[in-house]
């Protein structure tokens, strides 16, 4: 666990900083290092979300709602009645998500928590009131596989089917840094793939398909897209007592979770072979992991098949290191591999989609697609956080 681990500074610092410490090495011991806190632009209350709320009230006055004293945030003016509605959130800190997928063809509403944080029942269930309400209509709520999220989103769905209401809900499982056999009863987390949830059911919705029909949408993304993550350093959480707790120098965590929870193994960096070779072993994890066959099986990627990916800044990534990931991420797929000779990459987006913060790291999300699911990708969306791709000739 990278934040109950500590870390010593080295002998030489420490003898600067304190001559005369180690006079008697024999017996002396060194110090753990005092943790300053983090250098962030951060509200006097950093762990208020509600500066940041207001933030994309200003910039969309006139597309977003928000339903008093409560964090939920509602497409404006909202779908034509009977259209089915899609909410998601959760805990805040993974900006753009969920909010800035708000829009025509995505969300219809977000429930943002505190900084991860699940939002309280009591503001799920707001908000699919209000979308079942009166000219409103049937509605998918798009969970991300976290104990408090499930619960919460859960019960939410529960009471409001008991009151009439017609809602379904889809558990996003993607992350692929655990094998199925030893995830447990939890199950894998919910990461960046959510996003490909949200756009491909959203299109479906805009479309005017049914309920099921929307979820069957959703579930076969959620089935279908698997992600893999890395990291160079912590996350800074806002209102933490202390700053977070270093990597070392030589190390990179791989697999770790959009919350700052221990990754799949400690590698060191920089890889032997470069970001090819990080690259290459992370590609090989996802395909190993497999994908959902939708009959209750498990298939991986074949030699030609379509894939789409999404090469997702976890928050402290530059333009230039997410560009140079992304190329190398789309030469390895179109190359020989454990898949066969080579796959074609018909889209890859890249940026900040679902971040963790100032996370310096990135994941990689890829689906293997059809032209149902592409023409859903390429749907438009009003929707300010999905910056589309342009799909590659054949």
């Amino acid at each position: 666990d990278t934040k109950s681990e500590s870390y010593m500074y080295p002998l030489t610092r420490l003898s600067l900083l304190l001559p005369g410490f180690f006079a008697h090495p024999s017996t002396a011991t060194e110090p753990p290092p005092t943790m300053s806190a983090p250098k962030k632009f951060w509200a006097s209350d950093p762990s208020s979300i509600a500066p940041f709320i207001r933030s994309l009230l200003l910039a969309r006055p006139s597309s977003l709602a928000k339903l008093e004293g409560l964090d939920v945030l509602l497409r404006s003016p909202p779908p034509v009645p009977g259209q089915v509605r899609l909410l998601s959130g959760g805990g805040s800190g993974h900006e753009p998500a969920h909010a800035g997928f708000i829009g025509t063809g995505m969300l219809s509403g977000a429930i943002c928590g505190g900084i991860f944080a699940s939002p309280p029942v009591s503001a799920v269930l707001a908000a699919v009131r209000t979308c079942a309400a009166d000219g409103g209509g049937p509605v998918l709520i798009i969970v991300k596989n976290y104990t408090g999220d499930r619960l919460n989103f859960g019960m939410a769905a529960e009471i409001a089917r008991a009151e009439g209401a017609d809602v379904a809900t889809v558990v996003v499982a993607d992350d692929a840094a655990i094998p199925p056999e030893k995830v447990g009863l939890a199950g894998s987390r919910g990461v960046a793939g959510a996003v490909f949830v949200h756009k491909c059911a959203g299109a479906a919705a805009e479309a005017g398909k049914s309920l099921e029909e929307v979820a069957a949408v959703a579930e076969r993304v959620a089935g279908s897209v698997r992600t893999l993550g890395v990291s160079l350093e912590n996350v800074d959480v806002p209102g933490a007592s202390s700053g977070k707790t270093e990597l070392d120098a030589d190390v990179m965590e791989v697999g770790l979770g959009i919350h700052g929870e221990p990754g799949r193994e400690r590698s060191v960096y920089p890889h032997p072979r470069g970001i090819d070779g990080l690259v290459e072993d992370m590609l090989h994890s996802l395909y190993e992991y497999g994908y959902s066959d939708g009959v209750g099986g498990t298939s991986k990627w074949a030699d030609g098949a379509e894939v789409t990916v999404l090469i997702n800044n976890l928050g402290g990534c530059s333009v230039f290191e997410m560009g140079t990931v992304a190329e190398a991420v789309a030469r390895k797929l179109e190359s020989e591999g454990p898949w066969g000779e080579k796959l074609k990459a018909s889209r890859i987006y890249v940026g900040s989609y679902m971040t963790s913060l100032d996370m310096h790291g990135f994941s990689v999300s890829v689906m293997v697609t059809d032209d149902e699911l592409g023409n859903l990708l390429d749907a438009p969306t009003n929707a300010p956080a999905w910056a589309p791709a342009e799909r590659a000739p054949p």
